[in-house]
């Protein structure tokens, strides 16, 4: 007799129960740590610390020997002295200075005073100077051009020299107008 086919698989029935879990193993040992990883964002600012101490960056003298050949020094002594080589001071950008290279300088785009006091003995101003007060004069003055003073309401000029004589003139104004009277001294 032949075979017959197989009949169908039946349904599933239910699963049965879990059975225990089994010990724990021994732990092994540590493996190697693995490389760093990358770095987050950097965090919100803090809030500001405690003021440290007082720090010491050396012995005074040790500072002034550092500094003192670079920096204008004002730290001793009732003068700041500036180092070799260098000149003078310039804190106007090129306008005011003030310098030596054998001689004395004092630059500025602005009027300069001299003041002795409470009082201004001289005003320079960048067209020219105006002296307030007397002025004496010890020693030999030379002058180039004309020497114009105010005497009363009248100006008196002192034109240089013609030959052997001095001229003084007055005028009704500054500047030489206004002609009023003139004076020749002749060298006898």
């Amino acid at each position: 007799m032949g075979q017959g086919q197989p009949g169908k698989i039946g349904k599933t029935g239910p699963i049965g129960p879990i059975g225990p879990v089994g010990p724990i193993g021994p732990i092994g040992p540590i493996g190697p740590t693995g490389p760093q990883g990358i770095q987050g964002p950097k965090g919100d600012k803090g809030d500001k610390g405690a003021k440290g101490d007082a720090g010491n960056i050396g012995s005074a003298e040790s500072v002034k020997q550092t500094l003192l050949p670079i920096t204008m020094w004002c730290a001793d002594g009732e003068l700041c002295k500036l180092p070799a080589g260098k000149k003078g001071l310039d804190w106007g950008y090129g306008k005011s200075k003030i310098y030596d290279d054998a001689n004395l300088y004092i630059e500025s785009d602005d009027n300069v005073y001299v003041r002795i006091g409470d009082k201004n003995i001289a005003q320079m101003t960048p067209g020219g100077a105006v002296v307030n007060g007397v002025t004496r004069l010890n020693g030999d003055v030379y002058l180039t051009g004309r020497l114009f003073t105010k005497v009363g309401d009248k100006w008196v000029v002192m034109n240089h020299f013609d030959g052997d004589r001095l001229q003084l003139h007055i005028y009704n104004s500054e500047g030489g107008q206004n002609w009023a009277g003139r004076v020749k001294f002749d060298n006898a």
